[in-house]
């Protein structure tokens, strides 16, 4: 029913109503209202059917809405694209243009150095046919102008190429890969080591010259001068240098040992190109190389052969020859002037040997008067030009001592720490000493280091005791120990560096010890990293100060290790020689390295690169103590620890000893037989100390897989005579009787004023700025011993009976009992027929009875702790 239906059916039911009144009947009514209300519901469920259909609607609406509000935001997207797209266009057009612009300079650049080239040439060739024409036609007169002004041209044409390459630098010692970016690896390179974090603009970047080790140099051309400058500035530590050509390389070549020697000399040197200007004033180089002496005065060397004039360090010898000498005992640094010997008084069969030796400046000025005939057997000297650098400056060590054995003199040096680089001269009038017919034997520093996991506990044991009382110093690893325990070694002083300072469970750790009577000479040295214990040794060794590092790294992978163990280690020993020269490590490094290369060497002779470096690789100065530049090993495997130990002593001119010395060629088994992890470092300042060094047999007694490692030191014997003399009247039965006021004006008779004459001139001399407490001491020390010589020859001496000491027996201990003693009866006893007949059987059998007896000992020293 529509509504126009229902209306009227209503209207005719209200005339119903009106017509008939009350007349009307309730049925007809009531029908008429069933009708009426059927209608309406009706009408009503079509309505509600329509609202049904506007729900589906509102959702198509709903959907619609969020799709366009999709679109509009991905639009937004698009639109933001776009705009970033079109700035990067932008830029890259931009670059374009400058790199076009560049482009276009370098090109005109090129032209117009290309013009001037064939200009150049186009003169040359002129002047070549003039001459020609010259020579033809017999005119002489001019062929010198010619020659000159051909001269000139090449000087000029010298001129432009250095002119072109003076925006062009050199670098060495990048390794190379195939396919590398040779412009990002240069880039790397400014980053991590010389530290430029801008971005450098270079024209070109690309290797040269022959592959030698997959290192061929690369040569870069900066765009801007400034920036070349920066580099050059911070490049004193790596191998960079300006580019020139060969002939300019080769006049450079002759003025680098000059300007060394001025250098030396504190002159105030300048190298522009190839011209030397030495205190503003230019060096000429003439036939005769002239050098400069250590007192600053220009010097002719009549030992230059003909032909080899101008000649450039090409040889090692060469190179050694130019270097400055390091501070040491040799007898070029010590000034003698109260000995009259007259040199003619030496008698040596070959005269020519005597002149290889004085070619070698060893001695100078009076101090060839030194050398006195003691004996007869003259004729068993040995001294070849093969044991001699050739004109260097210095005398090893070695050779020095083998003239004092043949001539049979004895060469006492008291206070030797008081010499440096500032003041060599600062040594007593009485350094000689030749009263006595033999020369005295020179006390060795013995040194050893243990990995052995765990002190306390190997304390216990009476062959680990009596092994450490053979060393002066003890160096320990692994010790687990905590600041609350209390190491004590009879006759040593312990500084610790422990892991923790109170734990339950123990490891790690690091133990210095070393005896009482050198306690004065060695101070630990406090620094925040626990992976080394540092210490500073003074007064022992004759170049003074020396820095011991005993190292312990935990093994990788492990809940200690730590990724930048090395970088601490580092990190702290460029602080340390930024103060001290000589500085060498021993421990357990945890790191196997085969045997890699442990240096970065630089060929300064190969005249394909075209290179020459104003420094001397260290590495060339291990033949000088005849040490082989590559080390051995018998250990064959690598790991991440022993990269990182390579690269520790690559960039701090730092070596590997073991596998080097001849008591350890082979480089021999450390730990587990197996592998090769504990090391001993040192630079090369202080190579010179080490006597040698071995590798002890392992033991269980001693550790539980690593063998310890013995370094024989050569020390200074007039300090350590010294120090004996300090602790005389505590450790002698001899001392010096009361004073007597009496004996006064002997006393004063009996002083030896030549040595106090000796030591006011030195005093006055010192320079103050270089004094140190080493020098301070030495001196003290002097000044004593003259008293006390003085007092024992008036006074007189005495002997006091010495006290009666209870003797303890050192095996004594309360937990070692019958079975232990049995034990060691028998492991002894295989050890000395292992000894006498050595056999693998009889080595098994004594590594059985060392494992008994270690069983046994550990076995009583629980019980004993039980009780």
């Amino acid at each position: 029913m529509s509504l126009s239906e229902t209306r009227q059916l209503l209207e005719e039911s209200r005339k119903i109503v009106e017509e008939n009144g009350e007349n009307q009947s309730v049925p007809l009514l009531l029908n008429t209202f069933i009708n009426l209300v059927s209608s309406i519901d009706k009408r009503l469920q079509s309505v509600e059917k329509g609202i049904d259909k506007f729900g589906e609607i509102k959702n198509i609406i709903t959907s619609l809405t969020s799709r366009v509000i999709t679109n509009e935001k991905g639009l937004q997207t698009c639109q933001g694209k776009i705009t970033e797209l079109e700035n990067n266009i932008q830029g890259v057009g931009n670059l374009f243009d400058n790199l076009k612009s560049q482009c276009d300079k370098n090109k005109s650049l090129n032209d117009k150095n290309s013009s001037e080239i064939d200009k150049t040439k186009t003169s040359i060739n002129k002047v070549s046919k003039d001459i020609s024409e010259i020579k033809s036609q017999g005119r002489t007169s001019t062929e010198c102008n010619c020659q000159d002004e051909l001269a000139n041209l090449k000087e000029r044409v010298l001129d432009l190429s250095c002119r072109s390459m003076k925006n062009n630098l050199i670098f060495t010692g990048l390794y190379g890969v195939r396919d590398e970016n040779t412009e990002e690896l240069l880039r790397g390179f400014l980053y991590n080591e010389i530290g430029i974090d801008y971005k450098i603009e270079f024209g070109n970047v690309h290797r040269f010259g022959r592959s030698q080790r997959g290192m061929r140099p690369i040569v870069a051309r900066f765009l801007y001068q400034s920036d070349l400058q920066y580099v050059l500035e911070n490049a004193y530590r790596y191998g960079i240098k300006q580019q020139f050509p060969k002939e300019i390389e080769d006049r450079r070549k002759k003025l680098y040992p000059i300007m060394k020697e001025a250098k030396y000399n504190r002159r105030n040197v300048k190298l522009v190109r190839d011209r030397l200007y030495i205190d503003n004033e230019l060096y000429e180089i003439h036939d005769d190389i002239d050098t400069f002496d250590r007192q600053g005065h220009l010097e002719e060397r009549n030992d230059a052969t003909p032909g080899n004039e101008h000649s450039t360090p090409n040889s090692q010898g060469d190179r050694r020859s130019t270097k400055r000498p390091r501070t040491s005992s040799t007898p070029s640094r010590w000034e003698i002037d109260n000995v009259n010997i007259s040199a003619n008084d030496v008698h040596i069969e070959n005269s020519n040997l005597i002149n290889d030796l004085s070619d070698c400046n060893i001695f100078s000025g009076q101090q060839y008067n030194v050398i006195n005939l003691c004996t007869n057997d003259y004729n068993t000297i040995d001294i070849t030009p093969s044991n001699i650098p050739v004109g260097g400056n210095t005398c090893t060590d070695e050779i020095y001592d083998q003239i004092n054995m043949i001539f049979d003199v004895n060469v006492e040096i008291e206070n030797a720490n008081i010499l440096d680089d500032e003041n060599p001269n600062a040594l007593s009038s009485e350094s000689l000493d030749l009263s006595h017919a033999k020369a005295t034997n020179i006390q060795n520093i013995n040194l050893i280091y243990i990995n052995c996991c765990g002190l306390k506990h190997k304390l216990q044991y009476p062959e680990f005791e009596t092994l450490l009382q053979k060393h002066e110093i003890l160096c320990f690893v692994e010790s687990k120990t905590d600041d609350m325990d209390e190491i004590c070694i009879p006759g040593y002083k312990i500084k610790a560096k422990n892991r923790r300072k109170i734990s339950r469970v123990k490891s790690g750790g690091i133990v210095l010890g070393f005896r009482e009577n050198i306690s004065d000479c060695i101070q630990v040295i406090e620094t925040n990293s626990k992976f080394v214990l540092w210490c500073k040794i003074s007064r022992l060794f004759k170049d003074g100060v020396v820095i011991l590092g005993v190292v312990y790294i935990p093994p990788e992978y492990t809940a200690y290790s730590s990724p930048d163990a090395f970088g601490e280690i580092e990190s702290e020993y460029l602080e340390l020689s930024s103060k001290y020269e000589n500085i060498f490590m021993v421990g357990d490094f945890n790191a196997r390295t085969a045997s890699e290369k442990d240096y970065i060497f630089i060929d300064e002779n190969d005249k394909n690169n075209e290179l020459e470096c104003v420094s001397v690789n260290d590495v060339c100065n291990l033949n000088l103590f005849n040490i082989p530049i590559d080390r051995n090993s018998m250990d064959k495997g690598k790991n991440r620890y022993g990269n990182q130990l390579l690269e520790l002593c690559k960039c701090n001119s730092l070596f590997i000893m073991n596998g080097r010395l001849a008591t350890d060629i082979a480089g021999k088994f450390t730990c587990r037989n197996a592998s090769v992890v504990d090391y001993c470092l040192c630079n090369v300042n202080f190579i010179k100390n080490i006597i040698s060094l071995n590798v002890l047999e392992f033991s269980h007694l001693y550790s539980d897989v690593h063998c310890p490692l013995f370094i024989c030191l050569n020390c200074n014997q007039s300090v350590k005579e010294s120090i004996e003399q300090n602790n005389f009247t505590s450790q002698s039965n001899k001392k010096v009787n009361k004073w007597d006021h009496e004996k006064k004006p002997e006393f004063r008779e009996n002083l030896n004023f030549e040595k106090l004459d000796s030591l006011l001139h030195d005093l006055v001399n010192v320079n103050l700025e270089s004094i140190n407490d080493d020098m301070i001491n030495s001196f003290v020390d002097e000044i004593g011993l003259i008293l006390i010589e003085s007092a024992r020859e008036t006074l007189g001496t005495r002997s006091d009976k010495p006290k009666k000491r209870a003797y303890k027996n050192k095996g004594d201990k309360p937990w070692f009992n019958l079975e232990c003693k049995f034990e060691r009866q028998n492991y002894r006893k295989f050890k000395r027929k292992l000894k006498t007949r050595p056999s693998p059987l009889l080595s098994n059998k004594v590594k059985e009875s060392e494992k008994r007896y270690k069983k046994v000992m550990d076995k009583a020293i629980k019980n004993i702790k039980k009780i």
